[in-house]
């Protein structure tokens, strides 16, 4: 890969000061980044939209090539880990991870990922990339501090 093929972003870049994005606006993002992918030849993983959707709050982050939406991953709560899933990209294996859930990919038997990617809000603390395989390609983008300040 060369340095124009992935843009990342941190945890909680669409997000608002009020809280988090109704659904509407959580739509209108997701519609304009996707857009914006079409123009690009990068792997677009805008970090994540906090949004509520009725009474449940929700981190989601994507990934866009090309205008195309490639993969779609909701961050579970501490007590509702859900299991995260991979894609390919260009004949990659990729797996992203949102914040706490640093080396959930691992503990799930993930070891040969081409590229991991953790975005995180604040998670210095615990940055394990640890499910690539022999040459993979790693990348911590961490927002520490709040994303509307």
């Amino acid at each position: 890969m060369d340095q124009s093929d992935i843009v990342v972003a941190p945890e909680h870049s669409y997000t608002s000061p009020n809280g988090p994005l109704t659904e509407e606006m959580q739509n209108e993002y997701v519609l304009e980044l996707l857009e914006a992918s079409r123009f690009s030849k990068a792997l677009v993983i805008p970090g994540t939209c906090l949004w509520r959707e009725e009474a449940t709050e929700r981190n989601t982050c994507y990934a866009f090539y090309r205008g195309n939406e490639l993969h779609r991953h909701h961050k579970g709560r501490f007590s509702e880990f859900h299991p995260i899933t991979t894609f390919e990209f260009l004949g990659m294996k990729v797996g992203i991870e949102i914040c706490i859930e640093a080396g959930r990919l691992a503990i799930q038997g993930e070891k040969d990922l081409d590229f991991h990617v953790l975005t995180s809000y604040w998670m210095h603390q615990q940055q394990n990339i640890n499910a690539l395989k022999v040459g993979g390609y790693g990348l911590v983008v961490d927002g520490e501090g709040p994303a509307y300040t």
